[in-house]
């Protein structure tokens, strides 16, 4: 089930951003991360859009996807035991319901976020330096396909 973030998400949310940065990105210290947690933290406060998935009739946060402005994917996270079971997927779809487009920055070594966003029909835009991790960061885009007259 996807439903909008409620407060009492946020410190899930929180542990689910950690873990899914640490296990994206391997060759970066868990502590650099540590150090963005308040960061993260406003962002979470102040998106225009949290989505959260719940599994099994329970309300734990499983997963999110948070959007900044109107069209910023700034973060889709999973929890470990819910990866490759569609998750992912259901939240990409209420995230690109009514939108023109979604961006999101993915970082090089991240392989598995890249192919997920490919399979999500996002393209690459551009790359630019990332001084935190010393790799490229790729801009990506999504733009639905327009219907046929």
């Amino acid at each position: 089930m996807i439903r909008p973030a409620v407060p009492s998400d946020f410190q899930r949310l929180q542990a689910l951003w950690l873990r899914t940065l640490v296990d994206a990105h391997p060759s970066i210290p868990q502590q650099v991360w540590q150090g963005k947690l308040s960061n993260f933290g406003h962002c979470l406060q102040t998106a225009d859009l949290c989505l959260v998935y719940t599994a099994n009739g329970k309300q734990t946060a499983e997963g999110f996807a948070l959007i900044t402005g109107t069209d910023q994917l700034e973060y889709l996270c999973v929890s470990p035991a819910f990866t490759k079971r569609g998750a992912g997927s259901e939240l990409m779809r209420c995230a690109k319901r009514g939108r023109p487009q979604l961006l999101m920055t993915v970082l090089e070594e991240n392989l598995n976020g890249r192919y997920f966003l490919q399979q999500q029909d996002f393209k690459e835009t551009g790359r630019q330096p990332c001084a935190v991790s010393g790799q490229a960061e790729i801009l990506m885009r999504y733009r639905p396909k327009l219907k046929a007259a």
